[in-house]
């Protein structure tokens, strides 16, 4: 899932709304910015980290832990894609160690037969 930056500002803007009566007028004076700006900002999908500590540090919130969990969960993905990866490989492996292992009993049966 990407993340969407602007709705995550939305609902902790929504949040402080709600818990210190935050309104809209007062997050842009303090961001310096206009209120149609704030708008604006809730429909970003992504955000410069400059804007993005001003207004974590507006609504006393940690917004760069989304992204920290965003990377994290790309580097397990790929983590996880070269352990499928190398487990594919280890089957293969192992397929063929147990058609070699046959063939060896084989050898070993016939080699015992013609001793007796």
């Amino acid at each position: 899932m990407e993340l969407h930056i602007g709705e995550k500002i939305r609902k902790v803007f929504e949040g402080q709304q709600k818990k210190k009566g935050l309104t809209v007028v007062e997050f842009a004076k303090q961001l310096s910015t206009g209120r149609q700006n704030i708008y604006r900002i809730f429909e970003r999908k992504s955000i410069d980290t400059d804007q993005l500590r001003k207004i974590s540090r507006i609504l006393q919130h940690d917004f760069f832990q989304y992204f920290s969990r965003d990377y994290k969960a790309f580097e397990l993905s790929k983590e996880l894609m070269e352990i499928e990866r190398i487990l594919e490989i280890k089957e293969g492996e192992n397929k063929l160690l147990k058609a070699e292992n046959s063939k060896l009993w084989a050898l070993n049966s016939q080699l015992i037969s013609k001793k007796k």
